[in-house]
C-alpha cells in the first residue's frame, strides 16, 4: 500500500484501531507522522493511570552505542522489549522528568562531543542544550587523560513546569541552570545565602527538584534550599537545618581492610498533595578491599533509607528542623537519577504503599566501568526495613544505568 495513503487513514478509524493495540504498538505507530502521534496520544489517555516505567538497555552485551531500550511497566508487570531509538545511540541518559509539560522528557549527554540534549521518546523530539564545555567547573582539570576527571558528570536534573528552565547538579555536586532556547551557556549558582540557618562551609548539593513554581535542592547533609535564579547573582537560600544521622550500624562487622560509605546519597521528594518535602538518605555499604583496585565498587549495596519531613508552617514557610518519618503511609517513592517521583498506592490496584523503589545511580561506577555493572536496584519496605532486589538477574551496563521515566500519556 502507498505509504502516503496509509498515513491518510481517517483519524476516527485509526483511533478505533489503536484502542485495541498494545501500548508498544501505540508508541511505534505514533512515530509514523504527527497526525498518527496525536491519535496515539488520545488512545493512551483512555488507559488507566501508569506507574513510572523502568528504562533499561535491551542488549547489555553490546557497546555503549546500543540504541534499543526496554521498558518495564510496574502497573501491569509487562516488559516492552527492544524498542529502537536511534536518537539514543552513543548517548548516556542522565535525567528524566515527570512534571506538567516536562512530562516524559529525558536528558542525554554524549561524552565524545560533549553535547547535551532533551529527548522525548514518545514524541521522538530532540532539543539542544548548552554543551558540556559550557558547564562551569568547581575544580580545574588537573589530571589529563583520566576519564573520571575529564568527563563532566551530571548527577541529576530538574525542569520547570513550562519546560523553559533546566537545572543540573554536575561535576563536584555544584548547581547550574539554563533557559532553554535562550541561553547559550550554563549559569552557575554559586552564591550561598542562609536564612538564619548555620551553613556548612563544605556545602555540597545532591539533588534538585521543581515544585510549586520553585527549584528546591538538598545537600548531602540534608539541608533544603531554594534556588533564586531571577537575579544578577543567582544563589541558594538555605531553608532548613542539616539532618543529624547516626553512624552506619554495619561498620562494626567490617574489617580494617574495608571502607564504608555511610549515607553517600541524599534525595529530595515533593508531596504535591500536602506540599511537604521529604529528605531521603540512602544508607549504602561499599566495601573496597586493599588488595584490589581502589576504585572497585563491586560490592556496593543499599541497606535502607532514612526519611525526614520538612513541612509548612502557618506563615507558609518551611520548618527549619527536619523531622524523622517512620512511615510513608500510602505513599510510594521512586528514586534514582530521575527527578524523584511520589505516587499514592491507593490509586494503583495491587500496589503496596510505604515503599521506596530505587535504582543504581552511583555515577563513579559508570566511569570506572565495574565489571558487575549496575547491581544496586531494589525495593525498600519501611514497614519491616527490608530490601528486595529488583531485576537482580539482569545485567545492567554502567554506561547506561536503569532509570525511572514517565510513561506515555
Amino acid at each position: 500500500m502507498d505509504k502516503r495513503r496509509l498515513v491518510e487513514v481517517d483519524q476516527d478509524v485509526l483511533y478505533e484501531i489503536l484502542i485495541h493495540c498494545s501500548l508498544r504498538d501505540c508508541i511505534r505507530m505514533g512515530a509514523v507522522c504527527k497526525s498518527w502521534l496525536l491519535v496515539s496520544r488520545w488512545s493512551t489517555r483512555t488507559r488507566p493511570p501508569q506507574l513510572p516505567w523502568l528504562m533499561m538497555v535491551s542488549n547489555p552485551k553490546s557497546t555503549s552505542a546500543e540504541e534499543a531500550r526496554s521498558f518495564f511497566s510496574l502497573s501491569d508487570q509487562t516488559m516492552y522489549d527492544a524498542i529502537k531509538f536511534p536518537e539514543m545511540r552513543g548517548k548516556r541518559c542522565c535525567g528524566s522528568f515527570n512534571n506538567a509539560r516536562a512530562h516524559g522528557w529525558l536528558m542525554t549527554t554524549d561524552d565524545k562531543n560533549r553535547k547535551m540534549r532533551l529527548f522525548h521518546p514518545w514524541r521522538r523530539i530532540q532539543l539542544q542544550l548548552p554543551t558540556h564545555s559550557n558547564l562551569p567547573r568547581t575544580y580545574p582539570r588537573v589530571c589529563d587523560g583520566d576519564p573520571y576527571l575529564e568527563v563532566v558528570k551530571i548527577r541529576t536534573a530538574a525542569m520547570s513546569d513550562d519546560s523553559k528552565v533546566v537545572v543540573v547538579i554536575h561535576d563536584a555536586a555544584t548547581l547550574a541552570f539554563c533557559r532553554r532556547g535562550v541561553d547559550k551557556f550554563w549559569t552557575q549558582v554559586n552564591r550561598i545565602k542562609a536564612n538564619r540557618i548555620e551553613v556548612n562551609p563544605s556545602l555540597v548539593f545532591d539533588d534538585v527538584i521543581y515544585h510549586n513554581g520553585q527549584f528546591y535542592t538538598v545537600t548531602t547533609h540534608g539541608s533544603v534550599g531554594v534556588l533564586r535564579i531571577n537575579t544578577a547573582n543567582p544563589y541558594v537560600e538555605i531553608l532548613s537545618e542539616e539532618v543529624r544521622v547516626t553512624v552506619n550500624p554495619y561498620v562494626e562487622v567490617l574489617t580494617k581492610e574495608s571502607k564504608v560509605d555511610g549515607y553517600p546519597r541524599t534525595y529530595l521528594v515533593a508531596d504535591s498533595t500536602s506540599d511537604r518535602l521529604f529528605i531521603c538518605l540512602r544508607n549504602s555499604l561499599s566495601i573496597q578491599e586493599v588488595e584490589r583496585d581502589p576504585y572497585d565498587y563491586d560490592s556496593r549495596r543499599t541497606l535502607g533509607f532514612k526519611v525526614y519531613e520538612v513541612g509548612l508552617e502557618e506563615n507558609g514557610e518551611y520548618t527549619k528542623k527536619p523531622m524523622e518519618v517512620e512511615r510513608l503511609g500510602d505513599r510510594v517513592i521512586f528514586l534514582g537519577q530521575n527527578s524523584s517521583m511520589l505516587v499514592m498506592a491507593s490509586q494503583f490496584p495491587g500496589v503496596k504503599g510505604n515503599r521506596i523503589y530505587f535504582t543504581d545511580d552511583f555515577m563513579e561506577a559508570s566511569f570506572f566501568k565495574s565489571p558487575l555493572g549496575c547491581v544496586d536496584l531494589g525495593i525498600f519496605d519501611m514497614e519491616d526495613n527490608t530490601v528486595q532486589p529488583l531485576f537482580s538477574k539482569r545485567f545492567h551496563p554502567t554506561f547506561s544505568p536503569p532509570i525511572w521515566i514517565a510513561p506515555p500519556l
